[in-house]
């Protein structure tokens, strides 16, 4: 997340009825709120496995929301 969106503080649109409580082994929590809740996890023994709590297709006002759907679309073409 940090590569994709070039900043180590991004504001996100969270809305919260769950939330991630525990991390799995294979997945490191690499974005959180100021609440202290998980926005964000990622895999390092995967070459892009990305998971957020947030909502980035509903910030389109926000262009850099467009970063994470654009490296998905470059994953899925290698």
């Amino acid at each position: 997340l940090h590569e994709l969106y070039r900043t180590d503080r991004l504001q996100v649109n969270s809305w919260h009825h769950q939330s991630i409580h525990k991390v799995a082994r294979t997945l490191k929590v690499t974005a959180v709120g100021d609440d202290g809740i998980i926005e964000g996890v990622e895999s390092e023994a995967h070459r892009f496995v990305v998971g957020v709590q947030w909502h980035p297709e509903r910030m389109q006002d926000d262009r850099r929301q467009q970063n994470l759907f654009r490296a998905l679309l470059a994953e899925a073409r290698r």
